[in-house]
C-alpha cells in the first residue's frame, strides 16, 4: 500500500537497477515519481545484458510488472536532452540521474576496431541477435563476471575456443567462473 501523497515530485532519468530502486523506494514513501528511459524497456543491464542461464527472465519480467504497479509513470523511448532536462528542472522538485555506464572501455591496439565490447555482444544476444562464431577463436579481455558470461555465450554461438585474459586473479564469482570453465573457457592471468 502506498502512503498518502507527500506532494513531492521526483524525476528519475534512467530505468536500470539504480533508477528502479530509487523510484520504488520513493514511491513507497508517497512521492510522485516519473521515470524517463531512453530505451523501450526498463531494467537496464539486468534486462539487456545478463543471460537467461544466469537470471531467469520470466521471474525478472514478473518483478518488472510488480514494479509497474507501484511506479506507474514510466516514459519509455524518452531521451533526456538538454532542453528536456531544463524543463524537468522547472517541473520537478528533485531529479535523480541514474543513467548507468553504457560506454564500454576499449583498449586501443592494432585491430581493436574489429573488437566487440562485451556490453554490445551481451545486449545483442539478449535482444535475439545471433553471432556466427562457428570455428572462431575468441579472446576476452577481463575475467570478471561479464567476461565469463560473454565466454559462455560465445561458445553458445559456436566458438571453437574462448580464452579470457586478465592482469589479475579472475574477479568472477565462483559459480560464474566454474560455469564458464565447464563450458571450456580458458582463463590466463596475469
Amino acid at each position: 500500500q502506498k502512503p498518502k501523497p507527500t506532494g513531492h515530485k521526483v524525476a528519475i532519468i534512467g530505468a536500470g537497477p539504480a533508477g528502479m530502486s530509487a523510484a520504488w523506494q520513493l514511491s513507497l514513501k508517497g512521492h510522485e515519481v516519473t521515470i524517463f528511459e531512453a530505451t523501450d524497456k526498463i531494467g537496464g543491464k539486468i534486462e539487456l545484458c545478463i543471460p537467461e542461464h544466469r537470471l531467469n527472465k520470466e521471474i525478472l519480467h514478473r518483478e518488472i510488472e510488480r514494479f509497474k504497479e507501484v511506479v506507474t509513470d514510466i516514459r519509455l523511448n524518452t531521451k533526456v536532452t538538454k532542453e528536456l532536462f531544463e524543463q524537468l528542472l522547472k517541473e520537478y522538485e528533485f531529479i535523480i540521474i541514474a543513467v548507468g555506464a553504457h560506454k564500454p572501455r576499449k583498449i586501443p591496439f592494432p585491430g581493436s576496431e574489429y573488437a566487440v565490447s562485451a556490453y554490445e555482444f551481451m545486449r545483442d544476444i539478449n535482444r535475439g541477435k545471433t553471432y556466427d562464431l562457428q570455428g572462431k577463436r575468441v579472446v576476452i579481455i577481463g575475467a570478471g563476471n561479464v567476461g565469463m558470461d560473454t565466454g559462455v555465450e560465445a561458445y553458445l554461438c559456436g566458438a571453437a575456443s574462448v580464452t579470457a585474459v586478465d592482469i589479475q586473479k579472475p574477479a568472477a564469482y565462483r559459480a560464474e567462473l566454474q560455469y564458464a570453465k565447464q563450458r571450456g573457457v580458458e582463463i590466463i592471468w596475469p
